[in-house]
């Protein structure tokens, strides 16, 4: 019996219908004689969200403004989550909206979906599947050098081998002459090229970097280029490309934990990423604050459940390659599914002597930037105004490298650094820490920028700051304070906020 899980299917209401008003039923949650069920009604003209309890129907919500053109194919997706329903819609192979938000249902559990049809009415219904959370066991199993050798899931096995640096050069199910993958590098941990026949992985994938080890291009089979434009480590651009070394028109715009727009920034659509304290994108809003995606991730970062936007911005911000699985930093590639680097930590032992684990295995406290160090409340430093890198115990050659200037430069954090250091002493860390956000977010206000990019980079900024000080804050909170953790006297005008 299922209470919570996704259910996605494609309806067409068809031009051959001779009902008045032709209409597709969905029903999710049903019980065995469809008594008690939720159920969602697209008819041609408006659509219907309705709950039956006790074989007697009451309609929760109805909106006239999505209706239902005949012969057009309609992707959906209903979203189960206790005693909350999300129903999204749109054009089929597109981009989907949510239409319907509904809390406080009475109908929490059922064992039967139904497809129906109204009297009179030709429905094609493609593509029905129900993901229900499913509470399986995964095991591994490693060798000495903690290399992930097998990984055993309903019954199936993964096997995994390696070259001699410690790169994973191949993954394969049985004996690996129907479903296999193998990885091509170039020097480092520069990932060249992905042939795979696993579902859901494109059959060949491969990339290209600069000088300076940044991604610049992917290229799909052979037919679908992909450019990237970095400002430091981030990309803060896409560009369509024609499988030759010209970069054509600008596809996408990013600005890195803030903004997407289609096209350029001056005519296209903004839509703007609503981040957790660990920087996961969880929420697209568009240009009138309406949610537009929506995304849930395991604890190790495989995707849980995605509505309206495709599988790029994910785990901490870092791209996601929907055609391999892979997440990429700039050091080196990430498996969500296996939990572990493909390769070695090219900075050596310096998290531990696993050179492959994620995030030291506590990825909701951590992040690792750059897949070259964890960053979290296990490191000792984090005061705002310590000796190292912009005061987070960042070293200077790892703030550069991801792109986060010792000086922002576009504008002056300088005094709102201080008075953090001033509050911890006197205040609870998330007061200090929020306080010091809002410092940081009032002087890229009154900084005068001429252009929005220049702003909302200021503001990316500003978040890379406050994620530091809130992973790596609290031992010099503590160290601030009293053997009881006891505030210490101070007078508030020490940390008093400055305006801008």
């Amino acid at each position: 019996m299922h209470t919570d899980g996704v259910f996605r299917c494609t309806y067409t209401l068809d031009s051959r219908s001779t009902a008045g008003t032709p209409y597709a039923i969905m029903e999710v949650r049903g019980a065995t004689d469809f008594s008690d069920l939720l159920r969602v009604v697209f008819y041609d003209e408006y659509a219907r969200v309705y709950e039956r309890r006790n074989s007697t129907n009451y309609q929760l919500a109805q909106d006239t403004s999505v209706d239902s053109t005949l012969d057009q194919a309609y992707d959906v997706t209903v979203v189960l989550d206790g005693d909350h329903m999300e129903v999204w819609r749109g054009v089929a192979g597109g981009t989907q909206t949510r239409i319907f938000a509904e809390d406080g249902l009475n109908v929490l559990e059922g064992e039967r979906v139904r497809l129906v049809a109204a009297a009179y009415t030709y429905v094609l219904f493609d593509d029905a599947e129900l993901d229900v959370p499913d509470p399986e066991t995964v095991t591994y199993e490693y060798n000495t050098a903690n290399e992930l050798t097998k990984m055993t899931q309903d019954g199936t096995d993964t096997f995994f081998t390696y070259d001699e640096m410690g790169r994973t050069v191949s993954k394969y199910q049985g004996d690996g002459s129907v479903t296999h993958a193998e990885y091509t590098w170039f020097a480092g941990n520069k990932l060249k090229q992905v042939n795979s026949t696993f579902p859901g992985e494109e059959s060949l994938t491969q990339f290209n970097y600069d000088g300076l080890g940044k991604r610049r291009n992917k290229y799909v089979n052979l037919t679908e280029l992909t450019w990237y434009r970095c400002l430091g480590s981030s990309v803060i651009a896409r560009y369509a490309g024609d499988g030759s070394w010209t970069i054509g028109d600008r596809t996408d715009t990013i600005f890195p934990g803030r903004a997407h727009v289609s096209g350029n920034p001056l005519t296209g659509d903004w839509q703007y990423y609503a981040l957790d304290m660990l920087g996961n994108s969880r929420a697209l809003f568009d240009g009138q604050k309406q949610v537009a995606a929506t995304a849930e991730f395991l604890p190790f970062g495989a995707s849980l459940q995605r509505i309206g936007w495709p599988v790029t911005h994910g785990l901490a911000g870092a791209f996601h390659d929907e055609e391999t699985g892979l997440c990429y930093r700039p050091a080196r590639y990430y498996s969500p599914t296996t939990c572990r680097w493909l390769s070695r930590d090219p900075s050596g032992m310096i998290d531990g002597p696993n050179v492959y684990a994620f995030c030291k295995k506590r990825p909701s406290m951590a992040v690792d930037m750059d897949g070259r160090r964890v960053y979290g409340p296990t490191e000792d430093e984090g005061h705002c105004g310590s000796d190292t890198a912009d005061g987070f115990g960042i070293p200077e050659d790892i703030m550069d490298y991801i792109g986060f200037p010792d000086d922002p430069g576009m504008a002056d954090f300088g005094q709102c650094c201080e008075k953090h250091d001033n509050c911890y002493p006197c205040e609870t860390q998330g007061y200090c820490d929020s306080h010091f956000l809002e410092c940081m977010q009032s002087i890229c206000a009154g900084a005068g920028f001429s252009n929005e990019y220049n702003f909302v980079n200021c503001l990316h900024v500003a978040d890379g700051y406050y994620l530091a000080v809130v992973l790596m804050g609290r031992t010099a909170w503590e160290n601030s304070r009293g053997e009881n953790l006891e505030p210490t006297c101070c007078e508030e005008e020490d940390y008093a906020w400055p305006a801008p």
